[in-house]
């Protein structure tokens, strides 16, 4: 199904500035898929044959054999008191929760930092709702054997 299919590769493969539009679970497999400006490959990438840093088009990444014990997803609400931020709330969401409202189009992730550690990723970012609030902060924390990222071609037109 995919042309392209490549493990681990960050940070020829960079996910800033991408919108999660579908995410799936599969056995111990967590699957996000993005929108049609999938994600950026690095000049730096060796499948890159443009030099430049460029989007692809729809694209997929999969984590192999998540922990669940150990994923994590956290929506970030401002308590504000006279237009004045006062504090944050840090709400835990279920995974199930987020794949079924990122599925059924409720929320959209866009992902801002990406921060890697052995078998362990979290991606700062804001979640996208249809109605007000329309934004909010959110972290998604994932531990994971392996990373593939899967994409079809890359769009010379979307430059960096």
């Amino acid at each position: 199904m995919w042309n392209y299919s490549v493990e681990n590769d960050y940070p020829n493969i960079v996910l800033h500035d991408c919108r999660i539009v579908k995410v799936l679970i599969e056995n111990k497999d967590l699957i996000f898929e993005f929108d049609d400006n999938g994600f950026w490959l690095t000049e730096n990438n060796k499948l890159n044959s443009f030099r430049k840093t460029l989007r692809t088009d729809r694209a997929q990444v999969r984590f192999k054999n998540i922990d669940q014990d150990f994923t994590h997803i956290y929506v970030f609400k401002n308590i504000c008191l006279f237009k004045k931020s006062i504090f944050t709330i840090r709400k835990e969401i279920s995974l199930e929760d987020f794949c079924s409202k990122i599925n059924c189009g409720i929320w959209q992730f866009e992902i801002v930092d990406e921060l890697y550690a052995y078998r362990n990723v979290v991606f700062n970012g804001g979640m996208f709702f249809n109605k007000k609030p329309y934004h909010r902060e959110c972290q998604v924390q994932i531990f994971f054997e392996t990373m593939t990222y899967l994409w079809n071609k890359i769009c010379e037109d979307k430059a960096w």
